[in-house]
């Protein structure tokens, strides 16, 4: 993956804020599987190693310091975040060559497993926790990621957006057959989950980018939660949906999803944090509305990956998703306690001060 951006502005970064020159620094790799902003591994001669992170899909120096206080909340819930170091001013964020930059210690573990299962279950219960730190969280100074607005609004716009969506050069690459399919989920999705309804859901800071990449294990154990770019302001159901998809398959790229999967992220996730049967209904719709909005905009895309192609992968996921409804609802509905808001949870429905 080409960042525009080198070894050598990394070294020039920790030489700036580190004080980290070539007698301590004895290697720096970037790191396999970055894909919006490049990561690199950085080996020191005394044997310690961090990770040096640009931040390239959000640059809105304010919007970056949102993410940090969201690190900041899951790190004082002892969930296994990265240990952010500061430099030599004691900042975690810094600018280096029209970039912000920030530092990681190294976390330990292994990749996620599709084929375990204690591993989904894990990685359920993590969510659930992280959901447990941030309710009734109102971080200040929270920017809207690109590509993240509110579902009522596009609830109310969606076959608008969709429309507008189809005229754009990039849906070319979309078949009639797919603008039609996507068009009849869209109408599904607005009856399945009005906007009156989604109202109704507490809200509270989320995740968003729930993922094996974005964990590590060791074992059942998961030793490392990452990557808050995305983190917004929506239902948490939002991320459980994700994960039966991102969690629920074969393999990494494969799409169809795995029904037996999908039950053990659910599984782990009820283990701590109850689902309320209007939560229950919630998930798939809110997982088909995610890959919709990336039909419709796209969203930011990795660098040298061309926007049609990430639609046209969009637009099969949810051909994925759609064959799963039946399926993944029953899955839901046998997990879902009773009543409305879950138990333990406040039902958080203001929306957050957003920075303009």
């Amino acid at each position: 993956m080409s960042f525009g951006l080198t070894e050598d502005d990394a070294r020039g970064r920790l030489a700036e804020a580190y004080g980290l020159g070539p007698s301590e620094v004895a290697s720096v790799l970037l790191l396999t599987g970055s894909v919006m902003n490049p990561n690199w591994v950085v080996d020191l001669r005394d044997g310690g190693r961090f990770v040096a992170r640009c931040f390239l899909r959000n640059q809105d120096p304010a919007r970056l310091a949102f993410q940090m206080r969201f690190h900041a909340v899951l790190a004082e819930a002892d969930l296994p975040v990265p240990t952010v170091l500061p430099d030599r001013h004691g900042c975690w964020l810094a600018a280096h060559g029209g970039h912000h930059w920030a530092v990681y210690a190294w976390v330990d573990g292994e990749d996620y497993d599709y084929a375990r299962a204690d591993q989904r279950e894990a990685a359920g219960r993590l969510v659930a926790e992280l959901h447990l730190a941030l309710a009734g969280k109102d971080l200040p100074g929270y920017v809207v990621p690109a590509g993240y607005g509110s579902y009522s609004d596009w609830a109310e716009r969606g076959g608008d957006l969709m429309a507008e969506a189809f005229s754009r050069a990039w849906a070319a690459s979309l078949s009639d057959d797919d603008k039609t399919f996507a068009l009849d989920l869209q109408r599904w999705l607005v009856r399945a989950l009005p906007a009156r309804d989604w109202e109704r859901l507490p809200k509270q800071f989320i995740w968003s980018d729930f993922h094996g990449r974005n964990l590590k294990f060791q074992g059942a154990r998961v030793t490392g939660l990452f990557d808050f770019d995305v983190a917004h302001w929506e239902s948490p159901m939002f991320d459980l949906g994700t994960g039966l998809y991102m969690l629920g398959r074969e393999a990494r790229g494969a799409f169809p999803i795995r029904l037996d999967a999908a039950a053990d992220v659910v599984r782990g996730y009820a283990a701590r944090r109850p689902i309320s049967r209007p939560e229950a209904r919630a998930v798939v719709p809110l997982l088909a509305y995610r890959y919709i909005t990336e039909v419709e905009q796209p969203f930011p895309v990795p660098p040298g990956v061309e926007p049609a192609s990430y639609v046209a992968r969009a637009s099969q996921i949810l051909r994925v998703i759609h064959a799963a409804i039946p399926g993944l609802m029953s899955v839901l509905a046998g997990t879902a306690a009773s009543g409305g808001a879950p138990g333990g949870v406040a039902a958080v429905r203001a929306k957050p001060h957003v920075q303009s």
